[in-house]
């Protein structure tokens, strides 16, 4: 990689273009800054601010949409086209190969028509799923296809901070360093794309430190959100010396705002946890006869199947005010297992694939609806479904009793879930409990059906069959049909990858 990483900058300060500065000899390949207009500021910039960039010593601009850049002017530059391919997965790169590739090749003919000979590399696509046992051979493929009309240099955009092998036919990789993740710099990453985060304290102290460590490398190339760049160089002096020193090949220290005093904010979690529990206690006390109810139905099994029977717990209100806790409580876990298991990167994977049901900027506020609707949806068509085969049970109440008590025990554990939220708790303890969770849940419908079924005097075991066993045969063809569905597990797999 680091022959393709030195032919790829004598390509950048050897091509005949007005844009390069006369500071760089053939002996300095260097440290460089370039300037990214991947984001949806670029209509803030102004020519002035190009020109500015270029007067520090960047001449590196990485562009994704030229429309949105229409009307600034890149004659000075070297381009690095992004295509706009952001969280592909190893599915669509191979299904979409052929489309992928005239998309690019659109795009690439479009940029060079009003630049050419500007066009120093092309990104194919950013943030895959690297991890992906058909990653290479799929990228590789995509990549191969393409080399066979243009000669440009190709990367892509990986989400990892440390470099590992490059599919064939790619020269380099940009690995995106946030301001918001905690991991140790890989000094063999020799391009990084620099993702700010809002705080202006963090983001100074992250692209310090990655400045610092590039500078270490004979070669590299740290790029530069645009419009957060050009508002560092207005608001704090200082900021553009720093960055030349940089790229002479120095050490930096970068002029640090003032600690940012951190925004309260809820913590939701504890906050619907305790509405559900004060719910609890509430019709705990003013339900007759709750307790022993509650109390029955776990140590005296036989005894509450038999109340049910002969219709003495007649009220239908305590079953459906505990299904509405416990699709309160499924909500609470849907959001608690997004935000443990996805990162904000993940999330915007997610709401790529997901339009309908991930929302973007209120992800984990759909990660709770969803979460409290399919519990509603399942409740429903678990008690209906018990009910309409039972003749027996010739109460809804009967069916709704046996069904929803149980569901009782996912209030203590759903606590201990946000105990170990709270906590930070190690991943494996959050997937123990959520496996608990929905073995609760899944046995709800079991027990309820064979309660009932128990009514029959004969025709139990049929009942039994379209009930428990069908039920069962339903949530494993379920479950192997979405872990087989190329267009759900990939994507989910791709978000896990990126958080």
């Amino acid at each position: 990689m680091q022959n393709i990483f030195l032919s790829l900058l004598f390509w950048l300060f050897f091509l005949p273009l007005s844009a390069f500065s006369s500071e760089f000899t053939d002996n300095e390949l260097g440290n460089r800054i370039a300037i990214s207009f991947f984001d949806d500021n670029t209509q803030l910039l102004s020519q002035e601010d190009i020109n500015k960039f270029h007067s520090l010593g960047i001449t590196i601009a990485e562009i994704s949409d030229f429309n949105r850049a229409g009307h600034l002017s890149f004659d000075q530059y070297n381009i690095f086209l992004r295509f706009e391919l952001r969280y592909p997965t190893v599915n669509r790169l191979i299904t979409k190969r052929e489309q992928i590739v005239q998309e690019i090749l659109s795009t690439y003919r479009d940029a060079n028509r009003t630049y050419p000979d500007n066009i120093a590399a092309i990104s194919l696509f950013s943030f895959p799923n690297e991890n992906n046992t058909q990653f290479f051979a799929a990228s590789s493929a995509l990549a191969d296809t393409l080399s066979r009309h243009i000669s440009t240099p190709l990367y892509y955009h990986s989400s990892k901070p440390s470099a590992e092998t490059l599919p064939d036919h790619f020269d380099f990789v940009a690995r995106y360093i946030s301001a918001t993740q905690d991991y140790d710099f890989i000094s063999d990453s020799q391009i990084s794309y620099f993702k700010p985060s809002e705080n202006k304290r963090e983001s100074y102290q992250v692209l310090e430190k990655l400045l610092n460590e590039s500078v270490l490398q004979t070669s590299s190339i740290v790029i530069i959100p645009a419009a957060w760049l050009n508002d560092r160089l207005d608001q704090n002096s200082g900021f553009d010396r720093q960055l030349q020193l940089h790229m002479q090949g120095n050490k930096i220290q970068l002029p640090l705002p003032d600690s940012e005093p951190d925004q309260p904010s809820a913590n939701w979690s504890v906050i619907l946890l305790a509405i559900i529990w004060i719910s609890f206690l509430i019709h705990y006390r003013n339900q007759p006869g709750y307790s022993a109810i509650l109390t029955r139905y776990f140590t005296g099994h036989k005894f509450f199947v038999a109340d049910v029977k002969e219709h003495r717990l007649r009220s239908t209100a305590p079953g459906f005010i505990i299904l509405f806790q416990h699709s309160l409580l499924s909500g609470l876990a849907f959001y608690i297992m997004a935000d443990t298991f996805f990162s904000n990167l993940g999330m915007l994977a997610l709401t790529k694939y997901f339009p309908g049901l991930i929302i973007m900027n209120h992800e984990y506020l759909s990660f709770f609806l969803l979460g409290a609707t399919l519990a509603i949806l399942s409740h429903l068509i678990s008690v209906f479904w018990i009910y309409i085969l039972n003749k027996k049970a010739s109460h809804f109440s009967q069916v709704l009793n046996l069904y929803s008590w149980p569901l009782h025990i996912n209030l203590i554990i759903v606590t201990f879930l946000v105990y170990m939220h709270q906590i930070g708790a190690e991943q494996v303890w959050f997937l123990a409990t959520i496996l608990a969770f929905i073995v609760v849940w899944f046995m709800a419908f079991n027990l309820a059906a064979t309660d009932c079924a128990s009514f029959l005097e004969k025709y139990q075991a049929l009942n039994l069959l379209f009930t428990v066993a069908l039920h069962l045969l339903i949530v494993i063809g379920l479950t192997y049909w979405l872990f087989n569905l190329p267009s759900v597990i990939e994507p989910v797999q791709l978000a896990l990858y990126l958080s």
